[in-house]
């Protein structure tokens, strides 16, 4: 535990850490709480359902939303309805595992969640994961 005081061995060169290491833990404190916060992704209400069972790794796939209002989204960029499927190839056409999470608001018409599906399943995505919120019951 040697402590430099006298003037003629030099000045302690040394970086004193723990402060900094106390700024980075704070830190990755903070982004490990609020990054959860930030991946709500785009506002629609879910159909409900009275089982969830997917085994897909949300982290690892894509996102794919339809609005009430019939726009559609890949994670949070907003797509044409024409140029849909060429962003779906764009995307997913050389992927060997493609999954998809598709979130369709419960007031969006069947038809456009048939539309997406058709799209889907022609550009060769296989695994599609329907979104929806637990039933709770009466």
């Amino acid at each position: 535990m040697g402590m430099s005081v006298g003037g003629d061995k030099g000045s302690m060169s040394e970086i004193n850490v723990t402060p900094l290491v106390d700024v980075m833990l704070v830190l990755l404190i903070i982004f490990m709480v609020t990054t959860p916060m930030m991946s709500q992704g785009i506002p629609v209400q879910l159909p409900q359902a009275a089982k969830q069972a997917i085994d897909m790794n949300i982290e690892e796939s894509t996102i794919l939303t339809i609005t009430r209002d019939g726009k559609i989204y890949i994670d949070d960029r907003p797509i044409p309805k024409d140029k849909l499927e060429f962003q779906l190839r764009r995307l997913y056409g050389d992927l060997a595992v493609r999954s998809v999470f598709l979130r369709g608001d419960r007031r969006v018409e069947y038809g456009e969640v048939v539309y997406v599906l058709d799209l889907m399943k022609k550009v060769g995505l296989t695994k599609v994961g329907m979104v929806t919120e637990l039933y709770e019951g009466p």
